[in-house]
């Protein structure tokens, strides 16, 4: 019988912890958790990964969080990497450096060439360049 007891990890940058009444049915949307996935199309090849990896090391650095990578095999030609940038969402300069990191890790994968396997709508703006300048558009709106 599936349950969400796996989500009690989701909580772990939060301040509070996990709630005292967590259960294996627990709906981490209505807490005060912070997540923001980014997830390349990455060619399997042991250099490409490496190459992001160290990206997303030294960018998650940058915006002092930890950088959680979860690598799943497409098929014989392609990795999908989730890059999974957790955040105290009750803390506002936790939340904004998250965002920002977010921001800054989808523009980036971009510049390298990699389209992402999902996109957020935050994301939609960042990995596409201004139509009416050479800036970048602004990212989540």
């Amino acid at each position: 019988m599936p349950t969400g007891a796996f989500l009690r990890g989701s909580y772990w940058r939060r301040k509070g912890g996990v709630p005292a009444d967590f259960s294996g049915d627990a709906d981490i949307a209505r807490d005060p958790i912070g997540i923001i996935w980014m997830a390349p199309i990455v060619p399997f090849r042991r250099e490409d990964l490496a190459l992001v990896n160290g990206e997303m090391d030294a960018l998650f650095a940058r915006f002092d969080f930890d950088c959680h990578v979860t690598v799943n095999m497409i098929n014989e030609r392609a990795l999908a990497a989730v890059y999974t940038i957790s955040y105290d969402a009750e803390d506002d300069t936790e939340s904004r450096r998250g965002g920002e990191c977010y921001d800054a890790g989808v523009r980036r994968l971009f510049e390298l060439g990699l389209s992402a396997l999902r996109a957020s709508v935050r994301g939609m703006g960042c990995s596409v360049p201004a139509a009416t300048t050479s800036s970048w558009a602004p990212c989540g709106g």
